[in-house]
C-alpha cells in the first residue's frame, strides 16, 4: 500500500515544481548493493541507492524523528537467501547534516506547511525511493537504534516485507510503539481444543467397546489405548523437542493441527465401519500428534509472553488443560451411552476444525524467532542441575497425581461408600480446583516467576493428602473439601516450576529441555501404576491407607523442597510483610 502511495505521488504533476531546487546527497558510508524486489511476472525493478540512511523521514507528532544510527540494507535476489549488509555508524550530528543536505534544508517543529509539504515530496520522489522503503519495511534495528543486522524472522529490514503485518508498528499517545500481540489466546484455545478432541475420542472408544465386546476383549482394547496414546510421550518427546527448536514452532503446530483434521476423518470412518482396529490405530495417532506438538507449545508460549507475565500465562493454560479433560471426558461419555456414532464424528470433527481455525492466529502474531538451520547448533547443551531438578518435581507431581486418581474410585466404593457417579463428582472437583490453584499462581506470581509458592504447594500437598487418608473417609463433605484444597495447593507446586522451566532455558534448547522434562513426567506417569500396585496390592493398603503413604511420599518431596527454595520462600515472605 505504502509503495503504491509512492510510485503514485512520485508521478504526481505537482512534482515538478520542486525539481529546480537539486538535492545533492554526499556519499557517507560505502556503496551497497542495490535493492531488488522480484516480482511475480519476472520483473525485478531495482532501487539504486549509495549509502542512503534510514532514519524515519515523515513528520510525526514531536516533529522529524531523530535517529542515532543507520539500519542494514537487505538485498533480495529471486529465492536466494538475503544478505544483510549493514551501514557504518554516523554520529547523531552528522546524520542530521547528512539528512539536511538530502532533503535541501533543516527540518524543524515550527516549518511552515509548505516546506512539510515540499520535504513530503522530495521524500516520496524516486531519488530517495531507498530512504522511503527502508522506511516502510525497517525491522527492529533502527528501532532499537543499533546497526547490528537483525534476522528475517525478527523484522529484519526488506528481508520480508510479507512479515510487517505480524509486526504492527503502532504507537501510542506518548509516541512509545505497541507491541505486537502474542497471540496468548489463540495458543489456549489451540491447546483445549486439542486436548478436548483427544479426551472426548479415547473416552468414547473406551466406552463403545466395553459396551459392544466382551469384557475381556474390551478390557484388551482399553488397555491398548492408554498405553498406544502415552508411548509416543516416551519415544519421541527428546526428539520433538529438537524438531521444536529448528522449526518455526507456530507454523509446526498448525501443521499438525491440519493433520488432526485427517486423524478426525479416520476416526469417523472406522467408527461408521465399527472397526475397533481402526479407532485404536487413531488413537496411537492422537498420541503421536500430542506427543510432537507438546514441545513445541510450551516453547512458544516462552517465546510470545513476557517474562513477567510467564507465570500467569501458565495458570490459565493449565486451567484449560484441566477444563478440556472434564469436558472431553463427559462428552465422550455422554456421546458413547446415547449410541451417537455420528453426532460423535460430526463432534470430534468441528473440535479439530476449530483448533486448526485457531492456530491459524498464531501465524499473524508475534515475531516469529529464526530457529538455526539443522545440523548447525553444534552439540546438544547439557541440561542445568538447576533446570533438571524443577523436571524431577514436576514429574514428582504428576506420579502422586496420578496414584491418587487411580485410589479415588476404591476410596469412593470401600471407604466412603458411594456410586460412581460421585466418585466422578469429585475427579470433576479435582481437576477445576488444580486449574482454580494454577490461575492463583499465575495472579500471586505477579512480575516474575515465583518459586516461593512452590514450598507452599508441597506443604499444601501433604497436609491435605493426610488429613484424606486419616479423617475424610468418613465424610463426602470432608473429602470433597480435603480434594480441592489438595489441588490448589497442586497448582501452586506445579506453575511456577512449569514456568521457572521454561524462562531459564535458553532459547536454542528450550523444546529439547522441554522435551526431556516430558519424557520424565510421563515416565513417572507410568511408573505411577508401579506405586500405586506396591502399596494397594504388595502391601495390601487400604484406599485411606494408600492416601496416608502417598502423603509420606508428598513430605519426602517437601523436604529438599524447602531447602533448595528456601531463598524464594524467604522472599516471598519479606514481600508479603513489606
Amino acid at each position: 500500500m505504502r509503495l503504491t502511495f509512492v510510485i503514485a505521488l512520485a508521478a504526481c504533476p505537482a512534482s515538478a515544481q520542486f525539481r529546480a531546487a537539486r538535492v545533492v546527497a554526499r556519499p557517507v558510508a560505502p556503496a551497497v548493493p542495490a535493492l531488488s524486489l522480484a516480482a511475480p511476472s519476472g520483473l525485478a525493478p531495482s532501487f539504486s541507492h549509495a549509502a542512503l540512511p534510514s532514519p524515519s523521514l515523515l513528520p510525526r507528532a514531536d516533529g522529524w524523528l531523530p535517529t542515532v544510527r543507520t539500519s542494514p540494507v537487505v538485498t533480495v535476489i529471486g529465492g536466494m537467501t538475503p544478505a544483510v549488509v549493514p551501514h557504518p555508524t554516523l554520529s547523531r550530528e552528522r546524520e542530521r547534516e547528512t539528512i539536511g543536505e538530502t532533503m535541501g534544508e533543516t527540518a524543524t517543529d515550527a516549518a511552515p506547511l509548505s516546506t512539510r509539504l515540499e520535504k513530503a515530496v522530495q521524500t516520496l520522489s524516486p531519488r530517495n525511493a531507498g530512504v522511503t522503503l527502508n522506511l516502510v519495511f525497517d525491522g527492529e534495528t533502527a528501532r532499537r537504534g543499533t546497526a547490528e543486522p537483525t534476522s528475517i524472522s525478527e523484522g529484519g529490514a526488506l528481508a520480508a516485507p510479507h512479515l510487517l503485518k505480524r509486526m504492527p508498528r503502532a504507537v501510542d499517545a506518548q509516541g512509545q510503539e505497541v507491541p505486537a500481540p502474542t497471540g496468548l489466546r489463540a495458543l489456549v484455545r489451540t491447546h483445549y481444543l486439542g486436548i478436548l478432541h483427544d479426551t472426548a475420542f479415547k473416552t468414547f472408544f473406551s466406552a463403545w467397546v466395553t459396551a459392544t465386546l466382551a469384557p475381556a476383549q474390551a478390557g484388551l482394547y482399553v488397555s491398548l489405548a492408554t498405553g498406544l496414546f502415552t508411548a509416543p510421550y516416551l519415544l519421541l518427546s527428546a526428539w520433538a523437542g529438537r524438531l521444536a527448536d529448528r522449526t518455526d514452532k507456530a507454523r509446526l503446530i498448525n501443521r499438525l493441527k491440519v493433520v488432526e483434521v485427517g486423524l478426525a476423518v479416520g476416526g469417523a470412518v472406522a467408527l461408521a465401519l465399527g472397526s475397533p482396529w481402526g479407532a485404536l490405530a487413531v488413537v496411537a495417532a492422537l498420541g503421536t500428534r500430542s506427543a510432537v506438538m507438546s514441545p513445541a507449545k510450551y516453547s512458544l508460549l516462552a517465546e510470545r509472553v513476557p517474562a513477567d507475565k510467564l507465570g500467569g500465562a501458565n495458570g490459565w493454560l493449565e486451567l484449560s488443560t484441566f477444563l478440556s479433560l472434564v469436558v472431553g471426558t463427559a462428552v465422550g461419555g455422554a456421546l458413547a451411552s446415547w449410541g451417537a456414532g455420528a453426532l460423535a464424528s460430526v463432534g470430534f470433527g468441528a473440535a479439530a476444525l476449530l483448533g486448526w481455525w485457531t492456530s491459524r492466529t498464531l501465524l499473524t502474531t508475534g515475531a516469529p524467532v529464526t530457529p538455526p538451520a539443522a545440523g548447525s547448533s553444534g552439540p546438544a547443551p547439557k541440561m542445568p542441575a538447576k533446570l533438571v531438578r524443577a523436571g524431577l518435581a514436576i514429574a514428582f507431581f504428576w506420579l502422586l497425581s496420578s496414584v491418587i486418581q487411580m485410589n479415588i474410585f476404591q476410596f469412593g466404593a470401600q471407604t466412603l461408600g458411594v456410586g460412581t457417579g460421585m466418585v466422578t463428582g469429585l475427579l470433576t472437583a479435582i481437576g477445576l480446583a488444580t486449574g482454580t490453584g494454577a490461575v492463583l499462581a499465575g495472579k500471586l506470581s505477579k512480575d516474575k516467576v515465583e518459586l516461593g509458592l512452590v514450598p507452599l504447594g508441597a506443604a499444601g500437598v501433604a497436609l491435605f493428602l493426610l488429613d484424606l487418608g486419616l479423617f475424610g473417609g468418613g465424610s463426602v463433605v470432608r473429602a470433597f473439601i480435603d480434594l480441592s484444597l489438595l489441588s490448589v495447593s497442586a497448582g501452586f507446586f506445579y506453575i511456577p516450576l512449569n514456568a521457572y522451566l521454561q524462562q531459564e532455558s535458553p532459547a536454542e534448547a528450550r523444546g529439547r529441555f522441554l522435551g526431556l522434562a516430558n519424557l520424565m513426567t510421563f515416565a513417572a506417569i507410568l511408573g505411577s501404576a508401579g506405586v500405586y500396585w506396591l502399596l494397594a496390592t504388595a502391601l495390601t493398603l487400604t484406599p485411606a491407607a494408600v492416601f496416608t503413604a502417598s502423603a509420606a511420599l508428598a513430605v519426602a518431596a517437601a523436604v529438599p523442597t524447602f531447602w533448595f527454595l528456601r531463598g524464594p520462600l524467604k522472599d516471598l515472605f519479606r514481600r508479603v510483610r513489606a
